[in-house]
């Protein structure tokens, strides 16, 4: 986003901020959900984790595909953007900005097809407190939010560029 340059790529990288951490913060949170249930965050130690973990599955699914910037995700109007401006100053930019959130979504989609992947006879349910299904749901309600309803975050995203005037100078 920085590499837009002037007040656009300032412009697109705070717009950014805001839904990347909303993604980070969720992913994080089904992330040390699941690592409480397995060894370790292996892919091979996750699989079918969904099962009994689907909120924390889910949050990490979810963010993943927010942060690859899906269409009707957080980080999907911050994305499209900077895609704009990277295919105004460079169609080659553009395309590998592209090809990084495709494969982003890619393993988004390689871990989901793990976290659903239990043997015969696995029953789906959910292990996490109602408090966790709670801030889970949350976060991932306002992850469609502001995909969907981007202005919704326009309060901080017009204060944030005053915090960092001096960038500028």
């Amino acid at each position: 986003a920085m590499a837009l340059g002037g007040n656009r790529g300032l412009n697109s990288f705070l717009l950014l901020c805001i839904p990347r951490l909303f993604g980070l913060v969720i992913w994080s949170f089904g992330l040390s959900k699941l690592k409480e249930q397995a060894q370790s965050l292996s892919l091979d130690d996750l699989k079918g984790a969904g099962y009994a973990w689907s909120f924390s599955s889910a949050a990490v699914v979810l963010a993943g595909l927010s942060l690859a910037g899906l269409p009707l995700l957080a980080s999907f109007p911050a994305r499209l953007a900077i895609w704009e401006g990277l295919a105004r100053q460079s169609v080659a930019a553009a395309a590998w900005a592209l090809a990084g959130s495709l494969g982003l979504a890619i393993s988004a989609m390689r871990v989901l097809a793990v976290l659903v992947n239990a043997p015969d006879g696995s029953s789906w349910g959910s292990r996490e407190s109602t408090s966790q299904r709670i801030l889970i749901t949350s976060g991932g309600v306002l992850l469609l939010l502001l995909g969907i309803i981007p202005s919704l975050a326009s309060i901080l995203w017009t204060t944030l560029p005053a915090l960092f005037t001096h960038l500028g100078q």
